[in-house]
């Protein structure tokens, strides 16, 4: 099976890295997770690659044989729950203030680019960069654009952009590389909760177009305290 393979080595002293062949899908991702969940060590996970952490850069043969009773068992897993997420997002040139420079760069109407980008379903693949920063697979391909030369200081808390390949969320202020298209007052991070990431590695997010107006009474609520968060319970 093409999505199985994989090469094993060790990474530093003190750590192993797997990295599959196949290219990133749903399948892959599924594959990620079920070695993230069921090995007793700490491991972080890209597109394509599984770093197992505190581990003896001598153990590699002991983790090959882990991995591939691992990819064995992988057919009788249970289903796992995912979440596909409704997220609200105001395209509004206040917010979307790279909306016109992409309009140029990719030759396409602001219009339609809003449109594309919320068209498609965006898998949640892992979280990184920024705390709760969803890494998301499936922009559509006419909204491909090469990253800014020359990176932004300060994009706002909220903040949905593209660069390269993918769209994401920026969960706080920060500097970056991405082209801004709107903003979403739904908070993906929130440090005093149980559980502070909004959305988890193997769910879905489709973004929905607001208005400034609604942009405006839903922050108010998500400060009050009365906002609902609208997602669906899915399984994998």
């Amino acid at each position: 099976n093409m999505i199985t393979q994989y090469s094993i080595a060790a990474y530093g002293e003190k750590a192993i890295l797997v990295q599959f062949k196949a290219e990133p899908s749903k399948e892959l991702l599924q594959l990620l997770l079920h070695i993230h969940n069921s090995l007793d060590h700490e491991t972080t996970f890209t597109y394509n690659e599984i770093l197992i952490k505190n581990v003896a850069a001598a153990d590699v043969n002991l983790f090959r044989k882990k991995l591939d009773a691992l990819l064995k068992m992988k057919a009788t897993k249970q289903e796992a729950i995912f979440k596909k997420h409704y997220i609200p997002v105001c395209y509004d040139s206040c917010f979307g203030i790279d909306l016109r420079e992409s309009s140029k760069i990719l030759k396409l109407s602001e219009q339609e680019i809003i449109k594309m980008h919320q068209s498609q379903e965006y898998l949640v693949y892992f979280l990184g960069f920024l705390p709760g920063f969803p890494y998301l697979l499936g922009l559509d391909e006419h909204l491909h654009i090469v990253r800014k030369g020359n990176p932004d200081l300060v994009i706002p808390k909220g903040s949905i952009a593209i660069g390269g390949t993918q769209t994401g969320v920026y969960t706080q202020q920060s500097p970056g590389g991405w082209y801004v298209l709107g903003n979403t007052p739904v908070p993906f991070f929130d440090i005093d909760k149980s559980q502070p990431n909004l959305v988890n590695p193997g769910d879905v997010l489709c973004f929905y177009e607001i208005s400034r107006r609604a942009h405006k009474k839903l922050s108010k609520e998500i400060e009050s305290g009365n906002y609902t968060h609208k997602f669906e319970v899915q399984y994998g």
